[in-house]
């Protein structure tokens, strides 16, 4: 499984107030070729969201920052349910990782771990991710189309800048009023794992304050 897996379309899904937050899914890549900041940041927020009871939903791959952070939650114990779109083998499930023996939510398609995804989540954390990350945009044209339901906060992990320059691309869309100011104001960059959640508290403080200023 190589491909990060950008689920934009979890904003298009009506958000409960922060205190009732609880569920949040970890999107991230099998792409083994980041360093070892990359994995300690991702280990980390981990370890963080685990520490503050979350549920965590998220890619159930082996490899990669994808695999660093199912390795982590699970051996600290975290409520963690993992879902893969194909079989779990050698290929993307190496030897002595959970992996191997957790339970795992399997569906045929990437469409159908996308649902899993919506349905049990309330807030979204993306890792830094392989070439795949081009695929966004088309989440972003689903959520321009919908009108009918508030946005989720959503995260980008983004150590050492790794995001950088998505931030700059969407706020240019911004300014060119390709991108809504709502949604805008429902995405955040995070370089710090013990930041998430604070992190995810103003955007939905922005999603409620957006939502009053509509009445």
């Amino acid at each position: 499984m190589k491909k990060t897996l950008f689920l934009l379309s979890f904003f298009i899904f009506s958000t409960p107030a922060l205190s009732a937050i609880e569920n949040i899914a970890v999107i991230g890549s099998s792409n083994k070729n980041f360093n070892s900041t990359y994995s300690k940041n991702v280990s980390q927020l981990a370890s963080y969201l685990v520490s503050q009871k979350k549920n965590i939903v998220c890619a159930g791959t082996g490899m990669g920052l994808a695999g660093t952070f199912l390795k982590t939650a699970y051996n600290k114990k975290g409520n963690v349910t993992a879902v893969s779109y194909q079989e779990q083998d050698e290929t993307n499930c190496p030897k002595n990782h959970p992996c191997q023996t957790m339970d795992m939510t399997t569906v045929q398609n990437f469409a159908g771990q996308a649902d899993i995804f919506i349905r049990d989540s309330e807030a979204l954390v993306f890792l830094p991710g392989g070439f795949d990350v081009m695929y966004v945009f088309n989440y972003f044209e689903t959520l321009v189309q919908n009108k009918k339901q508030p946005y989720k906060p959503v995260v980008f992990l983004n150590t050492n800048h790794y995001w950088d320059r998505m931030n700059e691309m969407l706020i240019e869309m911004r300014r060119q009023n390709i991108l809504s100011k709502e949604m805008l104001d429902a995405i955040a960059f995070e370089n710090k794992p013990n930041n998430v959640l604070k992190t995810i508290e103003k955007l939905q403080k922005n999603i409620e304050k957006n939502l009053r200023n509509e009445k």
